[in-house]
């Protein structure tokens, strides 16, 4: 995707109604950690998450949003169904969730709603957890689609979670000695653009790119 000219990635972990490819295999994700890190150090800045969502974290100190909330699902987000039910957020669109309202009455006020987006300090076992303000909690549809509860934890994979955390937490120290710079061009969105390789557009697979 860098290849093909793509300065904004996103790696999630793939989840249905019975199973997740969890978080506790961190080996890929740790390889392309010290691919993005080398990237930083030289100067190309791109926005790679869950990474820039964590180092927007660590430069706000605690006080963006995203460290309390995992997302703004039920709060400053919202989906639409076709039959006009208003759900958390896009994910409950294909996958219904508890509905909040429909277009025709309207959305409850914020304090009726306030269940639908809790903070990491009101959820078991988030607010416990050394790391809670830089994962920001579980996904509801995540946690919802795994039998948890709409408010509930993926606790089997959290131990994964925070190895990630931690990982992340290092290469923002690295870079920050180094090139504080670049960390805030990656909060601020002020984006390389890669140079395209044309090879890219060529290929039949991408066993190149692996390992």
């Amino acid at each position: 995707l860098f290849d093909l000219g793509f300065n904004e990635l996103q790696v999630q972990v793939a989840y249905d109604e019975k199973s997740t490819d969890g978080f506790n295999g961190v080996a890929d994700l740790d390889a392309l950690l010290g691919w993005y890190e080398t990237l930083l150090l030289s100067g190309v800045v791109i926005a790679i998450e869950p990474y820039a969502s964590i180092i927007e974290k660590l430069l706000a100190g605690g006080d963006a949003p995203s460290n309390h909330y995992p997302c703004g699902a039920g709060n400053t987000l919202a989906g639409v169904t076709p039959d006009g039910s208003v759900v958390a957020c896009h994910h409950f669109v294909r996958d219904p969730g508890p509905p909040l309202g429909h277009v025709r009455g309207g959305l409850p006020d914020a304090s009726a709603r306030a269940g639908w987006s809790l903070p990491v300090l009101e959820r078991d076992p988030c607010k416990g957890c050394w790391a809670r303000h830089v994962c920001g909690g579980d996904c509801y549809h995540r946690a919802l689609t795994a039998g948890r509860g709409y408010t509930g934890v993926m606790t089997d994979e959290c131990d994964g979670k925070r190895q990630l955390c931690a990982r992340t937490i290092e290469l923002f120290a690295r870079v920050h000695r180094r090139r504080p710079d670049v960390l805030h061009d990656v909060v601020a969105r002020n984006l390389t653009q890669p140079a395209l390789n044309p090879h890219a557009y060529e290929l039949d697979d991408l066993s190149r790119y692996e390992g």
